[in-house]
């Protein structure tokens, strides 16, 4: 009975262990299953964020691939060796490639001039050096075997390690500037050649006066030996000073008014000589028309001064010979209107000089003379006889007949004298003696 009753109390104790047991399975599996949503939707989550980086990675992608292929300037991929391995459509059409196909494996040494091949590969090995390289020029070959002027910027690529696996470039075709900057050059030099070749002197001054810049002609004319003498000195230490003043009231009125012309100056050699100069100015502005300087050119006038004073002696000279000659000078146009009488005409006739301009000279011609008088002027006019000689009478402001003896040249066609010159000899007397001696022998014939 007791084996029995112990036997009992094994079997519920066993069974209240299974219970227990299951309870505890149960609860086990409850918290596998919550484990398991957990993981399920921390994976589901997870592949959300797994498409959307992806998303955000092809939309990345796309944009670097859109901004790759739009860009105005050719862009490669070359691995170490050279070789291409991604191009843009820019650069198929720079090279004259109709597709990629065409040229992605080829080396981009082959497509480089061969004058500037030892440079790019020294200059390639200085990019992985340095990581990148930046506003390289060089000369690049086309498919079809022309040139073009490029513009290369260069940086290294590496992979998740950090090691160099090639390189990305920007190709800028740079021809255009290139023609550009020669055509510059050229007009530069040809101003430079000019500048130079001119024979003014020619300068440029700062705000404060300072030379700037001044060709050969005017270091020769000031007595330097070179630009470095006189370049940085105050163009005013060269002025005479009596007109020092009045030389920088007209720089500062060329600065007003833009620009001054044929000033007269006094100019003071380095040796301290002076020479007369005539200068002109123009002011100088910068690319946002701001007043930088003034710009002139300047000219020894000292021949110039010294002809001006030589005609002046001379023009003096011959007035003083016409204006007391005995004879008389007459200068009339094609109409016959007096332009000019010397003074011994208001001797010869009575009447004065300054009433006689614009007046017919023929106005007090005895009427007996008229016909023939006229004769010869009309051939004179007409270039029918080069030099007319005739005898006419005035008449004087007394009344009285004046006879002269006349000579007429046409200088119509000289530009100095543009018109008719007459030489009048006043023969009065001589013509009353010849008379008198014929009356005399007339008397002693009697």
């Amino acid at each position: 009975m007791k084996t029995q009753t112990k036997t009992e109390d094994y079997r519920i104790s066993e069974l209240a262990e299974m219970r227990q047991r299951i309870a505890e399975l149960e609860e086990e599996n409850t918290e596998r299953k919550r484990v398991e949503e957990e993981l399920r939707q921390q994976r589901y989550h997870l592949e959300e964020l797994v498409e959307e980086r992806a998303k955000q990675l092809r939309d990345s992608e796309e944009k670097i691939r859109n901004l790759f292929e739009s860009v105005a300037d050719g862009i490669v991929v070359i691995d170490l060796n050279g070789v291409y391995t991604e191009v843009n459509e820019k650069l198929l059409e720079m090279m004259g490639f109709s597709s990629k196909d065409e040229i992605l494996g080829k080396n981009a040494f082959d497509f480089i001039a061969p004058r500037d091949i030892d440079r790019a590969i020294v200059e390639m090995q200085r990019a992985l050096e340095q990581g990148s390289i930046a506003r390289l020029e060089y000369t690049m070959v086309k498919t079809d075997g022309s040139e073009y002027h490029a513009e290369i910027n260069a940086t290294v690529l590496k992979d998740a390690s950090g090691n160099p696996v090639g390189f990305i470039a920007s190709i800028r075709d740079i021809t255009e500037r290139k023609l550009a900057e020669e055509a510059l050059r050229d007009s530069e030099e040809k101003i430079r050649n000019l500048f130079e070749s001119v024979t003014d002197g020619i300068f440029a001054i700062d705000l404060n006066n300072v030379f700037t810049e001044v060709n050969e002609r005017m270091v020769e004319m000031y007595g330097f030996s070179s630009k470095d003498e006189i370049l940085g000195k105050n163009a005013f230490e060269f002025v005479g000073p009596d007109i020092d003043r009045t030389a920088k009231v007209d720089m500062k009125r060329a600065l007003e008014q833009g620009s001054v012309a044929t000033l007269e100056y006094t100019v003071v050699r380095t040796d301290g000589s002076e020479f007369p100069a005539e200068v002109s100015a123009k002011m100088l502005k910068d690319a946002s028309g701001n007043p930088v300087g003034v710009i002139g050119i300047i000219r020894n006038i000292t021949e110039h001064k010294k002809a001006e004073e030589a005609l002046r002696h001379s023009e003096e000279y011959y007035r003083s010979l016409i204006e007391n000659a005995q004879d008389a000078i007459v200068i009339m146009n094609s109409e016959a209107t007096i332009r000019y009488e010397s003074p011994s005409m208001e001797r010869m006739t009575g009447r004065k000089v300054k009433d006689r301009i614009g007046k017919n000279p023929f106005e007090f011609l005895h009427p007996d003379d008229t016909t023939k008088v006229m004769e010869v002027f009309l051939q004179l006019i007409e270039n029918k006889i080069p030099i007319a000689q005739t005898e006419l009478r005035l008449q004087h402001k007394d009344g009285s007949w004046r006879t002269f003896e006349v000579v007429g040249n046409n200088l119509l066609d000289n530009p100095v004298v543009t018109g008719i010159v007459l030489n009048l000899h006043d023969v009065t007397e001589r013509k009353k003696a010849e008379e008198a001696l014929r009356e005399s022998e007339e008397k002693l014939r009697v």
